[in-house]
């Protein structure tokens, strides 16, 4: 029951939550970050991408030199050193209210959105291929696949739903996103599964730790 695991320890969940067997087989290697590799996964952002709870987004990342990257570059090793962020850094809340209804953080049928700082963003978009790698080593997720992809389910829906139409067919779906559900379950949980599965700590731990992070709550339109 997701719903109960807030008000119980880790230790306890994880004597009711029995994993599978630990992971084997080669580890993938984690090579440190190099300046080229950031600019590179940072240029190719679209730039619409929403602005990071920092203020930053894409277009300031495309007029930084390479020596700048580079600066990141050692940023992202200590962070994966220390598996820690700058304390003084937050989250941000925005709450999108639904359409007709004024911005209000109190209104029930808001929205929620958590924002990161885009430094850590980039951090996680250029880590997440070698998590992913770990996660399926130890069985827990398959390798993405364009194949299991939200957008290919979509599109395979969408053609269900045309030809039934073209027959005259009823018929009917139900999408279910459990993203959402694990916003609930304890970190404490996550850094012991993480340390089952022989994660290693220079990518569990940052990623960890900018959930650790405060929040801030505002507004769609607040300043």
């Amino acid at each position: 029951d997701l719903h109960s695991f807030p008000t119980r320890r880790s230790s306890d969940l994880w004597e009711t939550v029995r994993p599978p067997p630990r992971a084997t087989g080669p580890r993938p290697s984690v090579e440190p970050l190099t300046g080229p590799v950031l600019r590179a996964a940072a240029t190719g952002w679209n730039p619409k991408k929403a602005v990071g709870a920092d203020g930053w987004g894409p277009e300031q990342f495309r007029t930084w030199p390479l020596a700048a990257w580079w600066l990141l570059a050692d940023f992202y090793q200590a962070a994966e050193r220390t598996g820690c962020w700058p304390s003084g850094w937050h989250n941000q809340v925005c709450m999108l209210p639904k359409g007709g209804r004024a911005p209000s953080i109190a209104d029930p049928a808001a929205r929620p959105i958590t924002l990161m700082p885009m430094i850590i963003r980039l951090w996680a978009a250029c880590r997440r291929e070698r998590l992913n790698q770990y996660l399926a080593r130890a069985g827990v997720q398959p390798l993405p696949d364009a194949r299991r992809s939200a957008e290919y389910y979509g599109l395979d829906l969408a053609l269900d739903l045309e030809l039934a139409k073209a027959e005259k067919r009823d018929l009917g779906a139900v999408c279910i996103d459990l993203s959402k559900a694990y916003d609930r379950v304890p970190l404490g949980f996550l850094a012991a599964m993480a340390s089952w599965y022989d994660i290693p700590a220079c990518l569990a731990q940052p990623f960890l730790a900018s959930y650790r992070m405060a929040r801030v709550v505002k507004c769609q339109d607040a300043a």
